[in-house]
């Protein structure tokens, strides 16, 4: 199976979109093209591509930046979005590849960290950001 290259400028400029149901389609979208692939070759080019391209703005996420797309998507956002962007970074933590990408932003583990405090009871949320958390840990 042969993916076509993304425009990750408008994939960036969607997730920023103010529409809840598009921001979340588009992630399950960039979600499903992981998980969906068969063949780790594909995937990982996939992967290699979603950091290449920065898909989660991860270079620009810091302390001060508030206003990061990755910040505002798990801090910032309502629960529908939360959801699906943990869904997309527990996908990303799956593979080497996805961890590498992730922890190039020691920034991230705060924020999710963050969302895993704020998150009450068992949802799906809170089960993703653990699920994430746990793969980043294992780093190989």
């Amino acid at each position: 199976m042969f993916y076509f290259p993304l425009n990750y400028e408008k994939v960036i400029k969607a997730l920023k979109s103010n529409n809840v149901t598009y921001v979340c389609a588009v992630l399950q979208a960039l979600r499903w093209r992981i998980t969906q692939t068969r063949g780790a070759e594909l995937r990982r080019e996939i992967l290699i591509a979603y950091q290449t391209n920065d898909v989660l703005e991860l270079s620009e996420l810091q302390p001060e930046n508030q206003n990061c797309l990755c910040y505002h998507l798990l801090l910032s956002s309502k629960n529908r979005k939360k959801e699906y962007i943990t869904r997309f970074i527990n996908a990303l933590a799956s593979d080497y590849q996805g961890r590498s990408y992730l922890l190039n932003n020691d920034y991230l583990l705060e924020i999710l960290i963050k969302v895993l405090r704020i998150e009450i009871g068992d949802t799906v949320i809170r089960r993703n950001t653990l699920g994430a958390l746990q793969k980043l840990s294992l780093r190989r």
